[in-house]
């Protein structure tokens, strides 16, 4: 379905509340979205400088970002699906995305926060990151790093703090592409914190243990005069 549309290279400029800009856009320009903004059909943006959805803002149709460009969904709504396609990076950390979450062709989507009312898609070499605790496929509890099923149901809480429960499907190849998609879990960033904490703390106890030794064999040896 998504290889039939026919999408609009466009992008949508900061705009005074009530306005309406739609244009056609490759440039450098950052975009926002926001509330008081006109609420927008379908967006399509190409190689451009940031589009951030933030809270109020409205897309009626889909949000699609590709050949480098970058998306932020801050908050607002997504009336469809979110793609990233051909090296693009999404950023979705609030919002509600009614439809899929979708990455192609070596692009990446990273998942922390808001929701989403369909399904994880990944597909052609992209990667979505999910950022989060709790990760269960099917009700199982699952470890961090890449989801090796290649369908099921993905549940957990997100960074922000939000349960999720989602379909999702990786691994496709579908226009032939040398590399398949895929879901990788990673730890929150509180979590992170803590574990490189444990680590230092290990470490520094390592340390101590190891001097200890060092200088109790000075101590025990023939040369040491007490």
């Amino acid at each position: 379905m998504l290889r039939s549309l026919s999408f609009v290279v466009a992008a949508i400029l900061f705009v005074p509340p009530g306005a309406f800009a739609l244009t056609q856009y490759t440039g450098g320009t950052p975009v926002v979205i926001s509330d008081g903004t006109h609420a927008f059909e379908s967006v399509a943006v190409y190689q451009s400088a940031p589009v951030t959805l933030q809270a109020g803002g409205q897309i009626g149709g889909f949000l699609i970002g590709y050949q480098f460009s970058e998306l932020h969904v801050l908050g607002g709504s997504i009336g469809t699906f979110l793609h990233a396609y051909t090296q693009a990076d999404a950023f979705v950390r609030g919002g509600t995305i009614a439809g899929d979450l979708v990455v192609s062709q070596i692009a990446t989507i990273e998942f922390s926060g808001g929701a989403v009312g369909g399904s994880f898609l990944a597909q052609d070499g992209g990667e979505i990151r999910i950022f989060g605790s709790g990760f269960r496929v099917d009700g199982n509890p699952v470890g961090l790093g890449p989801v090796t099923a290649t369908t099921g149901v993905l549940s957990g809480n997100l960074a922000s703090g939000a349960g999720f429960s989602n379909p999702f499907r990786q691994g496709e190849a579908g226009s032939g592409a040398a590399y398949t998609g895929r879901i990788v879990l990673v730890p929150e960033p509180a979590r992170i914190g803590l574990l490189a904490s444990a680590v230092c703390g290990a470490t520094a106890r390592l340390r101590r243990v190891r001097r200890r030794s060092v200088g109790q064999t000075a101590l025990d040896s023939p040369g040491f005069a007490r």
